[in-house]
């Protein structure tokens, strides 16, 4: 039996239903989010940046989910606004600390901020709450061609695409980050992290043993 109506036509609604079957309202939080996070990316689109932070304000003020508030975020960081969208993902995980994208974001943020160990942590942790995210493996190959490291950013995005996960725009996008990552690599030096052994004969030379000596150490080179 029906257990709902649509707040906007009054139409009967089926218990799993997520939106109107009359008039297509949505009957849930989650739609409400979907649909108010789909029309702003038509905004975008189209030129209207400050008409999508308006659209995305009015559902938080309607029906507040951490999604929102991503959405908001990433239009703060389009408009250059890195404090207003640094408070949007505080905002996020305050409502969802699980919410892998969030803590993408935050990494991408505090990268920005120039706190790169901070941002490999969160970029770690979204990785291990979301590993085959899109968004998620986006934000980590960001982490990476920053620091010039190509091989590693062209394994996020390769990862992620062969998923065959996320959004077509979002897809869209990951290809255009991997054109760049290519186009980035060719005649430009890349920095590895590579583990050499350690050099036992020279450290007896300054009076320490061999057994001392013995291991590996992880050095960055450049090639």
């Amino acid at each position: 039996m029906p257990t709902e109506f649509c707040p906007l036509c009054g139409h009967h609604g089926e218990p799993h239903d997520l939106f109107c079957r009359a008039c297509g309202g949505a009957l849930t939080d989650d739609a409400r989010a979907g649909g108010a996070i789909v029309e702003a990316e038509s905004l975008v689109t189209r030129g209207m940046l400050a008409e999508a932070i308006a659209t995305i304000q009015r559902a938080i003020g309607q029906s507040e989910t951490a999604d929102l508030h991503v959405a908001l975020a990433t239009l703060y960081l389009r408009r250059g606004s890195a404090g207003g969208a640094r408070r949007e993902i505080e905002a996020a995980l305050a409502l969802d600390n699980n919410n892998a994208v969030a803590h993408a974001y935050m990494g991408g943020i505090l990268l920005n901020a120039g706190e790169a160990e901070h941002a490999r942590a969160r970029l770690d942790l979204a990785r291990d709450l979301a590993p085959n995210d899109l968004i998620v493996l986006m934000k980590r190959a960001e982490y990476w061609l920053r620091l010039g490291i190509f091989d590693n950013a062209r394994h996020e995005i390769a990862l992620g695409l062969q998923d065959g996960g996320g959004a077509p725009h979002v897809r869209a996008m990951a290809e255009m980050m991997l054109a760049t990552i290519e186009r980035r690599s060719k005649n430009s030096f890349s920095r590895q992290l590579v583990t050499l052994p350690r050099l036992g004969g020279i450290r007896r030379l300054v009076g320490r043993s061999q057994d001392e000596a013995e291991g590996s150490v992880e050095v960055e080179v450049t090639r």
